[in-house]
């Protein structure tokens, strides 16, 4: 788990079991190899008790040991330890999450009409899945656990709002902000990201499909023009007979939840779950 410290650096938050590198006083020089070590209680976040062991497999206790956070100056005269390569890379990357999400989370909190800059839009979502995916080196998939900034009305919101703004850039005008689009369409969108929440492995079709079965079970059918009185919309056939560009609002609506799904609010996570 990664800590945010505002301004200053962040701070990975050690548990027992997590696996450090240890150097013994004067053994951290050019061709020497760290000590394989275990951390077994905590003091804080910068002292740990560990179980190392020596390059023969001979294991030995250590207490209140320094631990090292990424950006601290090593200690001088002691033994210390500090986290692997691959666990710093990992905070960096959460890092670069939490700074895209709180880029949309304050646009959704102040009012801002994310339909005015999809430019901005577009460039958050691709920081985040940037930031989210495996560690080329280690095969490591990243374990995210950041704080819960979202709740499941937000992250649908600005999948409605970015739905707003691609449907403009094809000539589409007549979505409405989320602030005055009606309850049927909260509903959907929401009911969308629970299901993406929980079927992460669903992509663009489905999406689709899972929004097709909803409004089946709603009354609506195929027309050639959206008319909610009658329940009838052009986009009730299957994924594959869409038009490209209404495939398009599958892949963004995917690409958003999946980039924001970490970040939902744990309480929230479990209200939905309850339902």
């Amino acid at each position: 788990m990664e800590k945010d410290r505002g301004d200053q650096q962040t701070v990975i938050v050690p548990t027992p079991g997590r696996v450090v590198w240890f150097w013994p006083l004067g053994m951290k020089v050019e061709g020497k190899q760290a000590w394989a070590a275990m951390v077994t209680a905590v003091h804080s976040e910068r002292l740990v008790n560990l179980s190392v062991y020596y390059p023969s497999g001979v294991q030995t206790p250590a207490q209140m040991v320094r631990l090292v956070q990424p950006g601290d100056p090593e200690p001088i005269g002691t033994d210390f330890c500090e986290w692997m390569p691959y666990q710093k890379g990992q905070a960096s990357r959460v890092d670069v999450l939490q700074e895209a999400a709180a880029k949309l989370l304050s646009k959704v909190k102040e009012g801002e009409p994310l339909r005015a800059s999809p430019r901005v839009i577009a460039e958050t979502i691709a920081e985040v899945e940037k930031a989210n995916v495996r560690d080329t080196e280690t095969g490591r998939k990243d374990w995210l656990q950041p704080r819960g900034v979202f709740s499941v009305a937000d992250v649908a919101k600005i999948c409605h709002q970015s739905n707003m703004a691609l449907c403009e850039a094809l000539g589409d005008n007549s979505q409405v902000d989320w602030e005055i689009a009606p309850d049927w369409q909260k509903d959907s969108a929401m009911d969308g990201v629970n299901f993406h929440r929980f079927n992460p492995l669903a992509g663009p079709r489905g999406s689709h499909e899972n929004w097709r079965a909803l409004k089946t079970k709603e009354g609506w059918t195929y027309g050639p023009v959206k008319d909610a009185v009658k329940k009838e919309h052009p986009c009730m056939v299957s994924f594959d007979n869409l038009p490209r560009r209404q495939q398009a609002k599958d892949h963004l609506f995917v690409a958003i939840v999946k980039a924001l799904t970490p970040f939902i609010d744990s309480e929230d996570e479990k209200e939905n779950t309850a339902r």
